[in-house]
């Protein structure tokens, strides 16, 4: 089931099933978020939870045993319920279960609050450990903006440009799309700029950290876009698929790294991993802005 708030200035929907964002609109205009094709990308913002990206093998170790985990985690394929739905805020959240605890072994409930602020969209996620052990995991958007945004533009007319000077490192990544331990300088215009074009994605995503907590997609031939900020993660993925000029761009903060290639993760020690102890809460926000 799908869910619609507004606030006279922005439109946004979201779906039960991984409490996905399905559309971004502002009042009166065009769809910001890519829509999904099957031949190309059928989803349009997942958000990722309890990991990020792929494991080893498609395992972790935890406790003397061995787990498999889809890429991404299981919140992208799990049924939140929407248990906060108001004009212009709604909240869904996701509990552990018992197919949930066959493959994550720990006891939570995980949930995305989606607010308007004139023309902002506050994104809140909140995880609850009801586990008496650490609760060890990972939380990243993933959302698709549609490029060109408006007539007259093409996709090589757009850039992103972060809100301070960096200069970025980027995480490499091995021939499986797994971090190797490798980094990287990742040049960018004047320490702010990334001007976009297809190839650059032709070896799946760019994956960077030491960047400032704003980024902005932008037009040279027009005026629209958005400004994603992430002031609590220390890593940007940018993504599209390779290879077949996809008219979207992924903008992705995420709080960690996905596993190590050749290496099965143990979940007590996997780096970067936010570690909550018994009854404590964990919140963690990510905007976006559209003009």
């Amino acid at each position: 089931m799908v869910f619609t708030i507004e606030n006279g200035t922005l439109t946004v929907s979201a779906d039960e099933l991984g409490a996905e964002l399905t559309s971004i609109r502002p009042c009166g205009g065009g769809e910001y978020l890519w829509q999904g094709a099957p031949e190309i990308w059928k989803r349009r913002a997942p958000n990722l939870f309890p990991f990020i990206g792929r494991l080893y093998n498609g395992e972790y170790a935890y406790g003397g045993k061995t787990y498999k985990m889809p890429i991404h985690g299981f919140a992208p394929a799990s049924l939140f319920t929407c248990d906060e739905h108001k004009a212009d805020a709604m909240r869904f959240t996701l509990r552990d279960s018992d197919a949930s605890r066959e493959i994550y072994p720990f006891e939570f409930a995980y949930s995305i609050e989606y607010a308007l602020r004139g023309n902002r969209l506050n994104i809140t996620h909140r995880v609850a450990n009801h586990s008496p052990e650490a609760l060890a995991f990972a939380i990243g958007a993933h959302p698709g903006f549609n490029i060109p945004l408006e007539e007259g533009s093409a996709f090589e007319d757009y850039y992103l440009e972060f809100n301070e000077p960096c200069d970025p490192e980027q995480v490499l990544l091995s021939e499986n799309l797994l971090p190797d331990d490798r980094y990287g300088p990742y040049p960018i215009e004047d320490n702010r700029r990334i001007r976009l074009n297809h190839a650059m994605f032709n070896n799946d995503a760019i994956v960077l950290k030491n960047v400032s907590k704003a980024i902005t997609l932008k037009s040279s031939k027009g005026d629209r876009g958005v400004c994603v900020r992430y002031p609590d993660m220390p890593y940007l993925g940018l993504w599209q698929k390779p290879f077949v000029n996809a008219p979207y761009i992924c903008i992705e903060p995420w709080s960690a790294l996905p596993g190590r290639d050749g290496i099965t993760e143990d979940l007590a020690r996997f780096p970067n991993f936010t570690h909550l102890q018994a009854g404590q809460v964990y919140e963690t926000s990510v905007s976006y802005e559209i003009f």
